[in-house]
Formats: structure tokens, C-alpha cells, sequence
């Protein structure tokens, strides 16, 4: 049976390798504390979303298929979960079978298999007593095809047939076997058959004493029990290996069906993380190869999930071209929008939702950071060059259609150097078809790029009068100013009057 809730047509591979990237955009994103409130502490759920986050799909069939059927999941948070705890049960039933000694030998095998069996067929009828039970509250194809697949396959009425030859495999009467006479003797053609076949032979037979037939074996007679075994096992191979691998295609479903549950069932933990606090989650809507981006109460998920349960939203518009360039005064919530948007698209691309009232953006070919580092202690190198190192990495990696994340890139020079290298770099980039999301302080470089770049899409963080931040970030173009006198009340601790400074200072003075 295929489960496919993750894929139409294919089952979900949770052990292909991760991206090169993957460590940085985990780290520059803070993936790792979202995967954590999907997991809710559990590892196997921990690993199955971080697969699933980090395998960025572009078919928007798929990201689609996905949705519906977390749209489903969401709905009915409780049929999931039973549905997640009877897969885990499956799984782990083998657990409390005695495995014994020589247990790849036929008659253990055989033995071992029929219990897996008799413990996976009475979670088979549970499942499928619940699919009748909820099979009418879905409307996703994926959680339909999977009700209709388990209903078509595990009938009731063959539910009891199977259950009845597990108790037949029991032997709780002995085995019967048939043999024919080989060369030299030896026995050939063993076939196991059931009592009842015994019965019928007899009939065609005359009347006779079957005990003079009857071979009793000494109690200590070990040599003969060990043939009487051989014989016995002979019989049983055929039948012991069908069993075993019966049981396996059984535990393969369940451990599918753990499998791609449990990343709904880690996309359910965390919606309820999130909107128990009133926060707003939407199902995007997923828009082919462009640079398309349009978003509404767009907040970044991470900031709940550190206790600040009302993050301050942003709305995000762009003009239709590739480069979203946000300057302003510090901490006033720039790099904050940059990471939502960056798990906004990486949560889309997966089939999540995503933390905004409304969302809509182009599917990127591949999501890369590129975020200022702290100075290397091992002095190795100058933080200008690391820089320039992990950027020549991205450039290596990063390919048309893609979306970079850049916060603070080529801050560790001085802003005319800036400038030069970071348009050039980020104007080819950009003419090679890469989207940028650009946060900077530098206002050469941000100039230049609104000079050079068509159809930039200009943010600003907003600053109240006062100096206080509202963290709203707001269409704007930069401005070329330092703030001198948010660093004096950052350095000296009290604000510094209007008169005594002209905070239209040039950042380079």
C-alpha cells in the first residue's frame, strides 16, 4: 500500500543528503527553533521536518498537493495525531517479540513473522475502522486517495481470512507435511499442508492403522530431535520466508505512514505555537519562476517561539523587479524582516504555511543567506575577506531563479570599497536572473544599486521622531544619515538635543 501524502506519485525520501548550503541558511535563519516547536521533543519528528524543510520544492503541483492536504490536517488536528500514534505502534510492535536463538532459521523465522503479523493485522483493522470513521471529513486528494487505498485493500471480510491462517501458522495441532523420495532416498518436494487436507486423504484410503506410521523420538535422544527439526523446517522454509516478507510490506507501510505524518503532524504543533497568541497563518499562494512578492501582516515566526507572543507585522510589496533593498536605523527591524521573509519562502516551498495574514510569491529555484559573521578569533584571515569567501561559495552554488538573503554583506570595508565590489557583485547576480533581499546601512552602495538596478523595490525601518523605533519597515528610499544621535545616547546613555547636532550628518563624515 503507498501512502503518498507528501508526493502524487511518489513516496517521500527522508535520507536524501541536504543542500551544501544547509548549515548556513539554518544558521542565518534560526531554522533549528522552528523544527524544535515542529518536533515538540521528538527526535523521529525533528528529522522527518527537517527533511522535508530543507528538500525546497518548485513544482507548484506538488506545493499545491501539500497544502491541501495540511489544510486537511489542520482541520481535524485530532484524526491526525490518532492516525500518527496507530503508524508508531506498527512500527515499534516487533519491539516486545522474543526474537530467541537461531532466529533465521525457518521455524523461528516463521514463528517471529506470524507474531509480527497477528500484531500489525489488529492495528490494520484499528486503522481501518478509524479511515471509515473520518474518510468523509477530508477533501485533500492525498488524505482521500489514502482512505479509499487502506478501504480497498484491507476489506473486513479479508481482514478475518488472513487473521484465520494466522491462527492455522500457529500449529497449535502440528505440522503436516507431504515429501516425495529423491535420488538415493532422500527426501524432496516438501510441502506443508493443512489438517484438514490430512482428513480428506483418508477417505480415499482403506481402512488401516495409522499408529503403526508413528515415529516416537527418545526424550534424550538429541540427534534424533535435531533430524525430527530438519525435516520439520524443511517444510516450513517456503512458508517462512512468504510470511516474512508479508510482514515487511506491512512494516513498510506503517513506517511510511509515520513518516509523511509526522511532518503534518509537526506542521500542526507548530501552527498552534503560533496562533494560540492570535498570530496569523495563511496558506500562500504559489506563482511560477519571477520575482513576484506580495505580502500582508508578514511577521517572522521565531520571535513567539522566544516569548515575545505579539511580533509587530510588516506588509511587503514589489515592484516586479529582483531586488528588494531595505536601509534605515538600526534595530528598527530590517534584518527581523529579511529572516520572515526568508522563512516565509523557504516555509512555502515546503508546503507549509506561512506566518502572515496574506501571502503570494514566485517560487525560487533555490534559497541562499549570505549574513555579516562575527571577526574570525583565529585571525586566519581579515573579516573582509571571509566575506568575500563565503560569497564566491554562494556565487559557486547559486543558479537563475534563485532568491539570496543578504544581510549587512560587505559591511567590513569602508563604505566607497563597499560600494564598488557589492554593485558589482550584486548587479551580476542580478542580471543572471537571482533575486536579492538586500538590508544595508551603507548608503553608497544602496545608491549605487538604486541607480543601476531596474525597478528596485525601496523599504525603510521607521524612526520615530523621538529616536524610538516602531519596527514597522515602510516603503522608503534611503536616506544619508548616520543618526548620530542614536549612538551618542547609546555611548553616553542620555539623548542628545536637536540643537546640539544636525543628525543630516553624512554617514561617511
Amino acid at each position: 500500500m503507498k501512502v503518498r501524502l507528501m508526493f502524487s506519485d511518489a513516496d517521500f525520501d527522508a535520507e536524501l543528503p541536504l543542500p551544501a548550503h544547509a548549515e548556513a541558511l539554518a544558521a542565518d535563519l534560526g531554522i533549528p527553533l522552528l523544527l524544535q516547536t515542529m518536533a515538540a521533543g521528538d527526535e523521529f519528528l525533528f528529522t522527518m521536518c527537517r527533511a522535508a524543510v530543507f528538500q525546497s520544492l518548485t513544482d507548484i503541483a506538488t506545493i499545491d498537493y501539500r497544502q491541501q492536504v495540511l489544510s486537511d490536517c489542520l482541520e481535524h488536528p485530532a484524526v491526525v495525531r490518532g492516525f500518527y500514534d496507530l503508524a508508531v505502534e506498527g512500527v515499534q510492535a516487533d519491539r516486545h517479540i522474543h526474537l530467541g536463538l537461531f532466529h533465521d532459521r525457518p521455524g523461528p523465522k516463521l514463528r517471529k513473522a506470524r507474531q509480527c503479523l497477528v500484531a500489525y493485522f489488529a492495528i490494520l483493522r484499528r486503522l481501518r475502522a478509524e479511515i471509515d470513521a473520518h474518510a468523509g471529513d477530508f477533501s485533500s486528494p492525498g488524505l482521500r486517495q489514502l482512505c479509499a487505498t487502506v478501504q480497498e485493500q484491507l476489506p473486513y471480510d479479508y481482514l478475518d481470512e488472513v487473521e484465520g491462517y494466522l491462527k492455522l501458522l500457529g500449529f497449535p495441532r502440528g505440522t503436516l507435511q507431504s515429501v516425495r523420495l529423491g535420488k538415493t532416498n532422500r527426501s524432496t518436494d516438501h510441502v506443508l499442508r493443512t489438517l484438514e487436507q490430512r482428513a480428506g486423504l483418508r477417505r480415499f484410503l482403506p481402512a488401516q492403522d495409522f499408529t503403526r506410521h508413528t515415529v516416537t523420538v527418545a526424550d534424550r535422544d538429541i540427534a534424533g530431535m535435531e533430524q525430527l527439526n530438519e525435516l520439520q523446517e524443511w517444510g516450513l522454509a517456503v512458508a517462512a520466508d512468504a510470511v516474512s516478507e508479508s510482514a515487511d510490506h506491512v512494516l513498510s507501510f506503517f513506517r511510511a505512514l509515520r513518516r509523511e505524518l509526522g511532518f503534518y503532524l509537526g506542521a500542526i504543533n507548530l501552527h498552534h505555537v503560533l496562533t494560540e497568541a492570535n498570530n496569523a497563518a495563511c496558506l500562500p499562494e504559489v506563482l511560477a519562476h519571477g520575482t513576484e512578492l506580495e505580502a500582508a501582516e508578514l511577521y517572522d515566526p521565531l520571535l513567539p517561539l522566544h516569548g515575545q507572543p505579539h511580533p509587530v507585522p510588516n506588509d511587503v510589496k514589489t515592484h516586479g523587479g529582483g531586488l528588494l533593498l531595505m536601509t534605515g536605523a538600526n534595530q528598527g527591524g530590517k534584518s527581523t524582516l529579511l529572516r520572515a521573509l526568508g522563512l516565509a519562502q523557504l516555509m512555502m516551498q515546503c508546503g507549509l504555511f506561512v506566518p502572515a495574514r496574506s501571502f503570494r510569491a514566485s517560487v525560487a529555484t533555490g534559497i541562499f543567506t549570505h549574513f555579516k559573521r562575527e571577526e574570525d578569533e583565529s585571525m586566519t584571515s581579515g573579516k573582509f575577506d571571509e566575506e568575500l569567501a563565503r560569497m564566491s561559495t554562494v556565487v559557486d552554488q547559486i543558479a537563475s531563479g534563485a532568491l539570496l538573503l543578504c544581510n549587512e554583506s560587505f559591511s567590513s570595508t569602508n563604505e566607497r570599497e563597499a560600494a564598488a565590489v557589492g554593485g558589482d557583485v550584486i548587479g551580476a547576480l542580478i542580471d543572471a536572473g537571482v533575486r536579492v533581499h538586500l538590508v544595508t546601512h551603507l548608503y553608497e552602495l544602496a545608491h549605487r544599486l538604486g541607480r543601476d538596478v531596474a525597478d528596485v523595490t525601496f523599504l525603510r525601518a521607521d524612526r520615530r521622531d523621538d529616536g524610538s523605533r516602531s519596527f514597522r519597515v515602510l516603503p522608503g528610499e534611503p536616506l544619508r544619515t548616520s543618526f548620530g544621535a542614536d549612538l551618542y545616547q547609546e555611548v553616553f546613555g542620555e539623548p542628545l538635543h536637536s540643537a546640539d547636532v544636525d543628525e543630516a550628518t553624512p554617514a561617511d563624515s
